[in-house]
């Protein structure tokens, strides 16, 4: 099964985990597929249990990704998404969907895209997951108007910036900003590529704290000024295990609230 359309019913699908229910997207160049395509307010929608591999879009930050959701909300948990040709998830068009305790690894996209203009969306919910390895970023999330959170995640050794915040250009262009709540706590940004978190101007009421980054390659923050009481910087002391959720720290890591 692939390209799944609930066509606005609200379903759930659960799967017995990694290695065990596999969805195959077979797509290939000029052969477009995805798992999940998520369009008519499915919002009551859940994936569960599931490995997606194999998923084949564009590398824009607005198409599609392994799954897609554009207006709509479901709630995606303990699934791995990883070595798709296209991002993760992409998410837009009033949008705000809970991701929660997720493997998305090894895609040629964005592990999460929530591309902003002309794609409004409302915000999303990151949680308990792993982002790692995806070439273009961990994460990049423009032009949200409601509440979103990422908090309690490890965004590790990505091709790009961990994590993308960004306003959107053509509203900025008239000298207005969006009025969000933006709550980025108790995360980790190690080893990417790029910057660990890139916070570009447009974004109002972005809170960061809590949070750990370390030897990440352009630097560990930029563009915003947070309270150095409330953020760490240092080695977190990854064990790695293995997969489905590789970034496990040990007793004596700095993650740990008893260190």
């Amino acid at each position: 099964n692939r390209d799944i359309d609930f066509s606005g019913k609200e379903l759930a699908i659960e799967g017995q985990g990694f290695g065990q229910t596999i969805i195959d997207c077979g797509g290939s160049e000029g052969d477009f597929h995805g798992a999940f395509y998520f369009h008519t307010a499915e919002d009551s929608s859940l994936i569960r249990g599931l490995e997606i591999i194999n998923a084949y879009y564009g590398l824009s930050s607005n198409d599609r990704g392994a799954i897609t959701c554009s207006g709509s909300s479901p709630t995606i948990t303990d699934c791995t998404i990883r070595n798709n040709r296209s991002h993760g998830v992409t998410i837009g068009g009033t949008s705000a969907p809970s991701l929660v305790t997720l493997q998305i690894s090894s895609n040629a996209g964005w592990g999460i895209s929530m591309p902003g203009y002309p794609y409004l969306s409302m915000g999303v919910t990151v949680i308990y997951s792993q982002i790692d390895h995806n070439s273009l970023g961990g994460m990049i999330l423009t032009r949200a108007v409601e509440s979103t959170l990422v908090a309690l995640n490890t965004i590790a050794d990505n091709g790009g910036h961990g994590l993308f915040l960004q306003g959107d250009l053509p509203l900025a262009s008239s000298g207005a900003a969006w009025d969000t709540t933006t709550i980025i706590e108790q995360n980790v940004f190690a080893f990417n590529a790029n910057r660990g978190i890139y916070f570009m101007s447009f974004f109002t009421g972005v809170h960061y704290r809590f949070n750990l980054s370390f030897a990440n390659g352009g630097a560990d923050i930029f563009g915003l000024t947070p309270d150095t009481s409330c953020m760490l910087s240092a080695d977190p002391l990854f064990c790695q295990s293995a997969s489905p959720m590789p970034y496990s720290v040990g007793v004596v890591s700095p993650c740990l609230a008893a260190n």
